[in-house]
């Protein structure tokens, strides 16, 4: 199916607003040469302009300055909803923005814009957005634009000056993924070239993303995940159920001022995280929970690595003079600390750093490790420290720098 230089305007049904079928696939969705898909809506189902009922769409483009925009479904995909689906794609200035799923007021799924399984790839670029889609209703809503099930290997991009924000699912408990709940793995989200993945919001865990598994996380060349926010639980911007690869902050690129209401201000997952990287003049800052992890909150972390004059500064715990990690915790391990080349962990609140085995330290190169608070180990605590620390030519000032084991 081709929208070509048309419209595609103001159409009701009870079931896929504009298009509905069943059994056989539909092929490819096609938007493209300044079309516009506008104001259709599913009134009783799924599908505002779309439903393939138990069956597969090949993909989903909106190109060449085209929109879909104000379509909203009473079930799940205010503009798509199907079976499979390969792809997403949103380039050439162009808009999915706008659109509700309701889910019927008392559904567990959503969608917002898609509604699908098995999806392959989800791809915003060249000056394009994917903002403003809802699911604003249903006690169990979820993935403000997208929602996708059984994925096995999502690749997630926002690129060259495009945008993933103001995404929402809910505002009250039962709600996640306020921009995407995907129910498996996701290989990559790459966020890059002056991009962002801003101001999403859901009621309980995963303000931005929300998945099983996730590979590496890269935000890069001045590009931002910021002041996402999980209201009342986990992961103000990411929460993984299990596993996560690597987090990548490159190149004067942010994940700041992120909210979660209880742990992980920017990312809460359940096991491990092997890396966590921010380099070239980025920042993890600002970031906020309410109980554990002002910025990540994690079984454990393999590498933690800030470095080429960056910041990790004014996270913090609202149990202020509590030992929580007003950066991070790391509930069993962290093998790895560098702080090097005029970087800063500055001013977090809540102890900088807490788990209960610290490896390696490593503070050089002008680097500041200074003002953080708490009731002790305001930049350090761990229960057991093995490895060696390494403090050159660099600043820690105020208060109990470190405490470990027996101190």
């Amino acid at each position: 199916m081709v929208v070509d230089n048309s419209t595609v305007v103001g159409n009701t049904a009870e079931s896929g607003g504009a298009v509905y079928g069943t059994g056989a696939d539909l092929g490819d969705l096609t938007v493209r040469n300044g079309s516009i898909i506008r104001g259709n809506q599913a009134t009783a189902e799924n599908g505002g302009v779309v439903r393939c009922d138990k069956c597969n769409i090949g993909s989903f483009v909106v190109s060449g300055g085209s929109s879909a925009e104000y379509n909203a479904a009473a079930g799940e995909g205010g503009v798509v909803e199907c079976d499979g689906l390969g792809r997403v794609e949103v380039a050439d200035g162009s808009s999915v923005s706008h659109n509700v799923a309701n889910s019927n007021g008392n559904g567990d799924s959503g969608g917002g814009a898609v509604r699908c399984n098995n999806l392959g790839v989800l791809r915003v670029s060249s000056g394009s957005q994917m903002d403003n889609n809802t699911v604003p209703v249903s006690p169990k809503a979820r993935g403000g634009a997208v929602f996708a099930q059984k994925v096995v290997g999502l690749v997630v991009e926002v690129s060259d000056g495009s945008s993933l924000s103001h995404n929402g699912a809910g505002g009250s408990a039962g709600l996640r993924g306020g921009a995407l709940y995907i129910g498996g793995t996701v290989s990559n989200v790459t966020v890059t070239g002056n991009s962002k993945a801003d101001d999403n919001y859901a009621g309980e865990q995963g303000g931005c993303i929300m998945a099983d598994n996730v590979g590496t996380i890269r935000i890069a060349a001045n590009s931002s995940i910021s002041s996402n926010r999980a209201t009342a639980k986990y992961g103000g911007a990411f929460f993984v159920y299990k596993t996560v690869g690597a987090v990548e902050l490159v190149d004067g690129s942010s994940a700041d001022g992120n909210q979660a209401g209880t742990d992980g201000g920017f990312m809460w997952a359940e096991s491990r995280l092997a890396v966590l990287s921010i380099s070239s003049g980025s920042s993890m800052s600002g970031n906020q929970a309410g109980s554990s992890g002002g910025a990540v909150r994690v079984e454990s972390v393999g590498q933690l690595l800030i470095t080429g004059n960056s910041h990790a500064d004014g996270n913090a715990v609202a149990a202020r003079d509590k030992v929580t990690g007003g950066f991070v915790r790391a509930d069993s391990s962290i093998d790895r600390f560098v702080l090097a080349n005029s970087s800063s962990m500055d001013y977090n609140v809540g102890g900088a750093v807490h788990s209960a085995f610290l490896g390696e330290v490593q503070v050089l190169a002008g680097s500041s490790m200074s003002h953080n608070r708490a009731l002790r180990g305001a930049a350090f605590q761990s229960h057991r420290q093995t490895g060696p620390v390494l403090i050159h030519q660099s600043r820690c000032e105020s208060g109990h720098v470190c405490r470990l084991a027996g101190s």
